[in-house]
This record gives structure tokens, sequence and C-alpha cells, in this order.
């Protein structure tokens, strides 16, 4: 159409915005988040509404047995490594993760 709009012909294209392509963080990240007690409850009470805390726990349980591992005796770790799993992995777990059936099961052979 050749009507002129605003001073334009309809043909012409007004110029798009250019899109980011990169990200750019906007705040904290997760892991500084998680390392703030009031963080890391927020995103305990997020997780609790959205009915996926066993994911939450998982990490801080795992990340709290690897901080410590070195000062752990081998009896010690093998009862905190049962601990976790028997709460996070296989399907008879209380809170449990979702990790692929053979890993699983490998985890559970391990530990037996």
């Amino acid at each position: 159409c050749a009507r002129r709009c605003c001073g334009r012909q309809a043909s012409e294209e007004r110029p798009r915005p250019r899109r980011r392509t990169t990200l750019v963080p906007r705040g904290p990240s997760l892991k500084a988040t998680l390392a703030e007690p009031l963080g890391f409850k927020a995103f305990e009470n997020f997780l609790a509404s959205e009915f996926a805390i066993e994911n939450l726990k998982y990490w801080a349980a795992a990340s709290k047995y690897e901080s410590k591992f070195a000062q752990y005796s081998t009896k010690k770790r093998v009862q905190k490594a049962k601990r976790i799993a028997r709460l996070f992995i296989g399907s008879a777990a209380v809170l449990e993760v979702n990790v692929p059936e053979d890993m699983s099961a490998e985890i559970e052979r391990k530990l037996a």
C-alpha cells in the first residue's frame, strides 16, 4: 500500500529492538542465595509450595556430607551415605529424587 502513516510508507518496517544473546545475571546466583540462611529458607518455602522440596533437601544433605567427608571415619562415611540413600534414592525413599533407575540400583548395590 502506498498510504502514508506517521510519515512512513506502510511497506517500511519499524526497527526491531535487539535481542540479548547472552544471559546477564540479574541478582545473586542460586549458590550464593542458598549459602545465606534467609535465602535458603525462602527457596525452601518456595519449593515446598511447589511440592519439590526433596531436591533442595537432597542437595543440602549431599553438600554437608561432601564438606565434612574428610572429618568422618570410614564407618561414619558409610553410615551417612546410607542415610542419604535411604532418604532420597530408590522407590522406597521417603523423599525420592529423580535419579535414573540404573544409577539408583548401582547406588543401592554399592551401599548394601
